[in-house]
């Protein structure tokens, strides 16, 4: 009994860590976001682990709104997910990101007791661990997503350095702390861009560069070089394209169109709202409640951190603060390129921040010396925080358990922002049925519908053995024998009969899966109209695009 009350903060943690990762993988399967993205990374995926390893790209995603290429870690992890349990299942692909979430709550906790005492620490940890975004986020496979967790082993790695006086400490710290910058930059373009300036700025501001020597400096590159011999590979088979195009990004991806005042003011007004969504899943209607009170407690906590710094004589807890403050400031600054851009992902690099600025009052908080009342006060303070996240979760968890729209409390707004009402389990519903309906009849499915879900139901008919026989549908069909269907998840759905379509078909009936998404089934009219010559296949003219060299695999290499 007396060990377990010394250890009771173990026990909590513990505690924490399995409500947190029940939350995470509830009906993770079922209710598993898949979409366009998440379906092209899964095909390519998918291709490795049916023909060999040797199938893996050397490059991974694309920035968003550019041809730059990340690193690979993301698909390699996807990769390893799927030999582990056998099975290239969209859930299976999504494991790690779940995975690196649950780790995140542990890791978050030691990294909150290189300042914090330890309810301070535990309180923040569990606002974070019941983070609707946190949950969200967990939840569906996309490269962004694991970011948070490998930019706190970065930073935590690189404090734990900065307090180490054995070489071996030395070494093994800074090695780990190449190895989250090698796979959080690899996850998001944004971290590529401001995590080795958040290392080299705290590197010289705490003075941890006097703790460099030639072995861990040699150990920290060798690790690097090895987590970016895929790109390194790439760029030498074709002629350093990747890295043009990160220079092209540069140039191109920020707000040419706004002055630098206008940036700077929009920034100050983004990081109100979304430090406060973080932290408490809500952001008012007009913006105007929610970015106010972020304002207030971001720019409150700033100036307590520079008195810390100012008074603080502890030289571990000065340097936290000091990694505290860099992390913040590179972050801030730089957004300020893409103030007017900004999306959720765009707070990824300081997913942690808002709830290490909620720890600092917390830590202010239990230090009046009313110790019964301030400790009441906090526990109160944080179940709030946790109650606003547990509500949004819970009414997000319904939607999909009710099959009706998402209804939060009071009607507040919630950043549910890749979420359309369809779940993997109405992708599948829907795949069981073309297969069945193309295999029981002996007839081809020739589909139409957007991409978004368009491309995860080819996927899911593709992963089937054998196959759904199946292609994508064209004005120039004219095979009476096929199977027709037209798909869509808009919420407000549209004619049942895509517009350039119905000269040529009728429809014939409607299949509805879950709250959205719905399939038409279609039939080729008996006489069927001759187009003009030149005459578009679509409506729309398609744009001219950027060319870029085909990405290599690693077959190519050997």
């Amino acid at each position: 009994m007396g060990r377990l009350y010394k250890n009771w903060r173990y026990l909590t943690l513990g505690i924490i860590i399995v409500l947190a990762a029940f939350v995470r993988l509830y009906h993770f399967h079922d209710w598993l976001y898949f979409a366009m993205d998440q379906a092209r990374d899964a095909m390519l995926v998918h291709k490795a682990y049916d023909s060999g390893i040797l199938q893996l790209p050397l490059l991974g995603p694309r920035a968003a709104g550019t041809f730059l290429r990340l690193g690979p870690a993301f698909y390699y992890f996807q990769y390893i997910s799927a030999k582990i349990f056998n099975s290239a299942d969209p859930a299976v692909l999504a494991f790690p990101d779940a995975l690196f979430s649950i780790l995140s709550i542990p890791l978050f906790y030691f990294f909150l007791r290189l300042y914090f005492k330890k309810i301070s620490s535990l309180l923040a940890v569990a606002a974070h661990a019941f983070s609707f975004l946190a949950i969200e986020y967990s939840r569906f496979a996309w490269n962004p997503n694991s970011a948070p967790f490998w930019i706190l082993a970065c930073l935590y790695s690189l404090a734990k350095f900065s307090q180490s006086e054995t070489k071996k400490g030395k070494l093994l710290w800074l090695g780990a702390a190449a190895a989250g910058l090698g796979f959080a930059s690899q996850m998001h373009f944004l971290v590529f861009l401001t995590l080795p300036m958040i290392i080299a700025i705290y590197f010289i501001w705490s003075g941890g560069w006097r703790k460099l020597d030639w072995k861990n400096i040699l150990l920290a590159l060798l690790i690097l070089a090895i987590l970016y011999l895929p790109m390194i590979l790439s760029e030498m088979k074709t002629g350093g394209d990747n890295m043009k195009q990160f220079i092209f990004a540069l140039k191109n991806k920020s707000n040419a169109d706004y002055s630098l005042k206008d940036k700077i003011f929009q920034n100050i007004f983004n990081h109100g709202n979304y430090y406060f969504m973080l932290l408490t899943s809500y952001m008012s209607r007009t913006g105007k409640f929610s970015m106010i009170a972020g304002i207030v407690f971001v720019t409150a906590t700033l100036l307590k951190m520079f008195f810390g710094l100012r008074d603080e004589k502890d030289k571990n807890k000065r340097n936290f603060l000091k990694l505290i403050s860099v992390w913040f400031a590179i972050i801030f600054f730089v957004l300020i390129l893409f103030a007017f851009q900004i999306r959720p992902r765009f707070f990824f690099p300081v997913f942690f921040l808002p709830f290490v600025f909620f720890a600092f009052w917390l830590e202010w908080l239990l230090a009046w010396k009313k110790k019964y009342w301030a400790f009441g006060a906090a526990i109160l303070i944080s179940f709030a925080v946790i109650a606003l996240n547990a509500e949004a979760t819970y009414a997000w968890y319904k939607s999909f358990a009710k099959q009706e729209e998402l209804r939060p409390l009071k009607g507040r707004f919630l950043a549910v922002q890749p979420m359309h009402g369809v779940a993997l389990s109405h992708l599948e519903a829907a795949a069981d049925f073309l297969d069945s309906r193309s295999k029981s009849e002996g007839r081809q499915i020739h589909l139409y519908g957007d991409m978004t879900f368009r491309v995860p139901l080819q996927y899911l008919m593709e992963i089937k053995n054998p196959p759904t026989d199946y292609k994508l549908m064209s004005r120039k069909d004219t095979d009476q024998s096929a199977l027709y269907f037209s798909m869509t998840a808009d919420k407000d759905g549209y004619t049942e009969i895509p517009e350039n379509y119905r000269i040529k078909f009728d429809l014939e009936n409607s299949f509805i899966f879950g709250q959205r998404l719905q399939l038409f089934e279609m039939k080729l009219k008996e006489i069927q109209p001759e187009y003009k010559k030149g005459e578009k296949n679509s409506g729309e003219k398609k744009k001219p695009r950027a060319r870029r060299k085909e990405r290599v695999k690693w077959e190519n290499v050997f």
